[in-house]
């Protein structure tokens, strides 16, 4: 499926896919909003010395 997949505008990761039913359904994907976790990322990033 797409969960985890990248919502990207104007070429910055906003959000990754929670959840959502099958294509072509009329119903609304459910996004996380990346900006939510940012200190998050950004400790786990430093921890693991990734670059």
């Amino acid at each position: 499926g797409d969960s985890g997949g990248p919502l990207v505008a104007d070429g910055y990761q906003i959000g990754l896919v929670s959840y959502g039913l099958p294509c072509a359904k009329g119903s609304p994907d459910v996004f996380t909003k990346v900006y939510s976790f940012i200190d998050w990322i950004n400790a786990t990033i430093a921890e693991n010395k990734i670059q």
